[in-house]
């Protein structure tokens, strides 16, 4: 009974060391494997590993070199992904821009019937501005576009004389509050010069952007007494010529020369009857308001 007892003590201490020795080579299989696999990848990137034979973890700058070289990669991974972001993005502009050049070549097919300064006002506009916000048979309409509160292209011509022979086509508004004693100074500067005194607006129609620009620059020096109606006519015509005729820009053409306001700049005006007449004046016609909206309905109901 002790012999057997004996012998299957012997037999677990025989297994156990069998086990743990096979433990330990395979731990150092592993280790000579993962040592090859860095050196391979050291020789790779030409480090000079001096003749190390791959059996013992490699340490101080050989680590320090592999961990470089780990980092070279991960940036060159990270380069890659940001060029593929950029070429995405690049052809993403490219797509969009093709798109709004056949968008606008289908908008400039329906415009076919307009007449050419119209067609030409537009295709301008359309380029800088991209489609309008509205359009219909014989107008389009962008709004808040760039400098501009509203800008409208008409189907029809206005035919103007100053400075010289040309057709008013496209409005452009700002939002300006013009004191009322200079509405005739604008006016003798220029007839296509308009003023919205309610509305708080002032605007320009020509057949070029640029003209626009230069106009109301132009009635800004009127109001504030920079020029005089004749220096500003003058300066509009010179201006005009030297464009035309020498490809000369003047900056009153490129954008505006004073600050544009951004609202706050309606006139209500005020009572011209009393108080009391005023709120029955409003009644009389709130009255009037309610008996045509019935009117309305009624003649509605019977064409059904």
């Amino acid at each position: 009974m002790r012999i057997s007892q004996i012998m299957v003590s012997v037999t677990i201490a025989l297994l156990g060391f069998l086990s743990t020795s096979a433990k330990a080579q395979v731990d150092k299989s592993r280790q000579y494997n993962m040592n090859r696999t860095i050196t391979d990848t050291l020789n790779h990137a030409g480090v000079d590993l001096n003749n190390h034979n791959g059996t013992e973890p490699i340490s101080g700058m050989g680590m320090d070199t592999m961990n470089h070289h780990n980092m070279n990669m991960n940036r060159r991974t990270g380069m890659d992904k940001n060029n593929r972001m950029h070429m995405d993005a690049t052809n993403h502009t490219r797509m969009n821009k093709k798109n709004k050049m056949g968008m606008n070549d289908n908008m400039m097919s329906d415009l076919k019937n307009w007449p050419e300064s119209s067609q030409i006002a537009a295709k301008m506009i359309i380029e800088k501005y991209g489609k309008p916000n509205e359009m219909t048979a014989h107008m389009l309409v962008w709004y808040n576009n760039g400098p501009w509160k509203k800008t409208t292209i008409y189907s029809t011509e206005t035919k103007h004389t100053f400075p010289v022979d040309h057709f008013d086509v496209m409005e452009q508004v700002i939002d300006y509050k013009v004191p009322t004693n200079k509405f005739d100074a604008l006016a003798e500067f220029d007839g296509s010069v308009a003023v919205h005194r309610t509305d708080g607006e002032m605007s320009a129609k020509c057949d070029k952007e640029g003209a626009n620009f230069l106009a109301l620059n132009l009635a800004d020096d009127v109001i504030t007494g920079k020029k005089s109606v004749l220096e500003a006519r003058k300066f509009y015509a010179v201006t005009i010529k030297e464009f035309a005729l020498q490809n000369k820009m003047s900056p009153y053409m490129q954008s505006f020369q004073f600050s544009v306001s951004k609202g706050g700049t309606s006139d209500e005006d005020k009572n011209a009857v009393s108080t009391q007449d005023n709120q029955k004046i409003m009644e009389a016609m709130m009255q009037m308001n309610m008996k045509m909206k019935s009117m309305k309905s009624t003649s509605g109901a019977m064409n059904k």
